[in-house]
């Protein structure tokens, strides 16, 4: 049932989010406006094996349940049991599953999934919440609590690869869910060796293990880059990207944190929809080039074909980088919450 007269009094509310890491951090202004409306509450989320790690350091968060996609029926029914043993006052569905149904929690978000493709997903989640009561999402912020042991490895990595403070540190994203959404490595190694001769820069790439072939290309071809590539838990990735002077990146989970920590942020953008799933927040320039296919979304191309993305040159990232890199000196991004 939905949420009847708004009460502050919530104590346990489930919070389900998303399956895979930038969606899920796409969500996190949610839990952040949620908190702000009832600070007393503890909050377990539900989240897929991809993202659940990033929710291990919020102190709001009292427990996380992993959310396996082939749970067989049985699986499920005994998921749903473990659930209702834990009596939630309230439960927040950003999945639009069965689950508020089954565990008989109140609603405080929409049954029916109703998306404007047009609108960005963080505006689109918060707006779930506000079709129940007076909750207010106006100043919900991304809520990334980043640990002390995954700043310590950020701050090690500097050490170990000599990083001095102030040096213009430059992440690279060349990884991204499908080939469709990649610019080609060659394209990064070529970006690269330009903008290094204009101005002292370092690099890092960074990408989980499943980006380890893709990175080890651009690595290999500039070898005094920092590659993290498969080397960093989500909160370590977290911590690397909110400390860069500027994120070149196709679109994937790295581009959300540099989003959260208000790095500045070159987005490649092939065939997804830039105006849902871009940048948010943060100085950006999106890169996307306006044809009729444009966005289709899809994986692969019908046509068979990589036109949206291969027209994206390197002299427009190069003018684009160009604009929004700084004047080099301390910086990366910014705290995404306040905790105090």
């Amino acid at each position: 049932m939905n949420m009847p007269a708004h009460s502050r009094d919530l104590g346990k509310i489930l919070f389900i989010t998303l399956s895979n890491l930038g969606d899920a951090v796409l969500t996190t202004p949610v839990l952040e406006a949620l908190h702000r409306e009832f600070p007393a509450a503890k909050f377990t989320v539900i989240a897929g094996p991809k993202c659940a790690d990033l929710f291990e350091s919020d102190p709001i968060v009292e427990k996380i349940i992993v959310y396996q996609k082939d749970y067989s029926l049985f699986d499920l029914s005994r998921f749903a049991r473990r659930l209702r043993r834990e009596r939630f006052d309230a439960v927040v569905d950003l999945k639009h599953t069965l689950f508020p149904f089954v565990i008989g929690s109140r609603r405080l978000t929409k049954l029916v999934r109703g998306t404007n493709r047009n609108t960005h997903a963080v505006i689109d989640h918060l707006s779930k919440l506000n079709c129940v009561g007076p909750i207010d999402t106006a100043h919900a912020r991304f809520r990334i609590v980043v640990s002390e042991r995954a700043w310590e490895f950020q701050r090690s990595v500097w050490n170990e690869h000599r990083v001095r403070e102030g040096e213009c540190v430059i992440g690279i994203n060349p990884h991204a869910a499908s080939s469709l959404k990649m610019w080609y490595p060659s394209n990064f190694i070529d970006f690269m060796r330009a903008i290094g001769k204009e101005r002292p820069v370092r690099f890092v790439i960074v990408g989980g293990r499943d980006a380890i072939d893709i990175n080890t290309l651009v690595a290999e071809g500039y070898p005094d880059a920092i590659n993290l590539t498969g080397r960093t838990t989500i909160p370590e990735l977290a911590s690397v990207v909110g400390v860069c002077n500027l994120l070149v990146t196709n679109d994937s989970g790295p581009l959300h944190f540099a989003s959260a920590f208000g790095v500045p942020t070159v987005a490649i953008f092939g065939p997804s929809n830039s105006k849902r799933y871009g940048p948010f927040g943060n100085p950006h320039i999106i890169l996307q080039k306006d044809l009729s296919c444009v966005p289709c979304e899809e994986a692969q191309c019908p046509a068979g074909q990589r036109t949206c993305i291969d027209l994206i040159t390197v002299d427009e990232v190069l003018a684009a980088a160009r604009k929004l890199l700084p004047p080099c000196a301390a910086g990366g991004g910014e705290e995404p919450i306040n905790l105090a």
